[in-house]
């Protein structure tokens, strides 16, 4: 954003109040830390800046364009008309929105018309997604078997053995606890 105040971010989450949390924390990052001091022509000089959905830097000259800098929205969003660089999908998939086929074609269905006419150029269609597989049939396990997709798959347990739970093993010990896993 510092570099490039004309980017468009889209940020998802299965539910809009995820994405929206999300979103706070960035333009926080901007007001409570040394970036207020080292860039503020970067935030507006007004009472507000932005709402729980959007905010864009003041340093951003394309504001003929409908999209801000960073937008949130959830799964359960509808999107009409905006065009983004960069889509960050975060938890798309949930554990209760894997329970029936209903369910899980309503997130498949929102990432395909997504992809389809929202961003500035198909061609070029930066998305990091980031969750947890629930289901065989889930977004995720389609993205996954997609050969034109990289994906970084980062292993509950280094060795992938289920039955070596040792705090050594796990590769996120700040996470997870040996005893949470065995549950």
């Amino acid at each position: 954003i510092l570099n490039f105040p004309n980017i468009h971010i889209l940020l998802a989450h299965n539910k809009q109040s995820n994405a929206s949390a999300n979103l706070v924390a960035i333009k926080n990052y901007f007001l409570t830390t040394d970036i207020k001091i080292l860039y503020p022509k970067y935030i507006p000089n007004t009472k507000e800046w932005g709402n729980m959905a959007a905010f864009s830097v003041a340093t951003r000259t394309d504001w003929g364009r409908d999209e801000h800098t960073i937008m949130a929205v959830g799964v359960d969003t509808e999107i009409t008309g905006g065009h983004w660089q960069i889509a960050k999908k975060n938890d798309l998939v949930v554990e209760d929105s894997v329970s029936n086929e209903e369910q899980i074609n309503k997130t498949l269905d929102w990432d395909s018309r997504f992809n389809i006419g929202h961003f500035d150029d198909p061609q070029v269609t930066l998305q990091d997604y980031e969750g947890t597989r629930y289901h065989f049939a889930d977004l995720y396990s389609v993205k996954i078997n997609n050969p034109r997709i990289k994906v970084i798959d980062i292993p509950l347990l280094q060795d992938k053995n289920p039955d070596n739970i040792t705090l050594e093993n796990i590769s996120n010990p700040k996470r997870f606890s040996v005893e949470g896993i065995q549950e």
